[in-house]
């Protein structure tokens, strides 16, 4: 809870000073703590300790959720870079996490924004073949 309060405050610096003392305390962080934090520097802008935060919690094997990706890809095609973006898709594939109707909405809104239509359209038809219907689909 505080994590999280410090992180929407942008006091950055702060969460990630409470969160090392936690774990000097070994008490181990769950993804959630994680995810808090990814989304303060994903915010931020700061991808840098975005990636840093999830090589760390890979190390002892707490694997990151597909919010987690999500917040990741969305932060890489706001800094315009897509191949990155695309890579994280393929890490996500390769671990067996489902890409979810967010993680495909940022990919499209992505495609859309970079002129990519085709590869939008190509998403687009994906998610329906995996029956994953967008969110606020209506079927009249």
């Amino acid at each position: 809870m505080v994590l999280g309060g410090m992180c929407k405050e942008k006091r950055l610096e702060e969460a990630s000073d409470m969160f090392e003392k936690t774990k000097e305390m070994s008490l181990v962080p769950t993804a959630v703590n994680y995810n808090t934090l990814f989304d303060g520097y994903c915010s931020k802008g700061d991808l840098e300790m975005a990636f840093r935060y999830r090589d760390e919690m890979i190390e002892p094997g707490i694997m990151p959720t597909v919010s987690i990706y999500n917040l990741l890809i969305h932060a890489l095609f706001m800094e315009g870079k897509m191949v990155e973006a695309d890579h994280l898709v393929k890490e996500m594939e390769d671990k067996g996490i489902v890409l979810d109707e967010i993680t495909y909405n940022i990919l499209i809104n992505g495609y859309c924004r970079t002129g990519n239509a085709t590869k939008a359209f190509d998403l687009h038809d994906e998610m329906f073949r995996g029956f994953t219907l967008p969110e606020g689909y209506i079927d009249h």
